[in-house]
């Protein structure tokens, strides 16, 4: 989902009538670019679009992805990796068996294997209005998304009712997507 298609929800949510222009141009447009760049209302969803963003990112739902590197000296470098690193998960040598390891300031050490399969959750990355967020469930929406940005943006703006309002739509919202699946309903009875 793209950051613009969660601020065009985030609007209708507010209306906080943000010039329409802006959903329907392209990041090559120079006078849509202006009307980004000098909007400060949409600066501040953009920002707390990515604190939302950040936070089902990292308490949620994190992207979690495995790779398959080269140990060198019983070191894997985290630069080596396609991802920005928040933690890793698990570490598997050649014949799929767990190995132990330690942190370092650059990566994983005490790797006694050749080639290691990493399982590392990746960090949330801050981006622009013309960008993608990506979540480990398919189940958050950017509905969902734009209750947390509306929830942030009035808690921002002072207006802590309505914070707590959108707050509670928000994380009612996330938990249904954790719990995921469907629900069978009972049999009904005569009565």
């Amino acid at each position: 989902m793209t950051v613009k298609e969660i601020l065009y929800k985030a609007d209708l949510l507010l209306d906080a009538q943000l010039p329409q222009a802006i959903f329907q141009g392209q990041p090559t447009d120079q006078a849509v670019i202006e009307l980004v760049n000098a909007d400060t209302t949409l600066q501040q969803l953009v920002k707390c679009t990515n604190l939302v963003g950040d936070e089902i990112a990292t308490d949620y739902f994190p992207v979690v992805q495995t790779q398959t590197v080269d140990v060198v000296d019983g070191e894997v470098d985290f630069a080596t990796l396609n991802n920005k690193v928040q933690g890793v998960v698990s570490v598997k040598d050649e014949m799929g068996c767990s190995v132990n390891f330690c942190y370092t300031q650059k990566g994983i050490a005490n790797l006694h294997c050749k080639k290691a399969s990493v399982r590392y959750r990746v960090a949330y990355e801050w981006t622009d209005f013309w960008g993608e967020i990506h979540f480990g469930s398919p189940q958050v929406t950017s509905r969902i998304v734009a209750y947390g940005v509306v929830a942030q943006y009035y808690m921002l703006c002072g207006n802590y009712d309505l914070a707590q309002s959108w707050s509670a739509r928000f994380y009612t919202a996330l938990a249904e997507c954790r719990r995921g699946g469907q629900r069978v309903m009972p049999k009904r009875r005569w009565l």
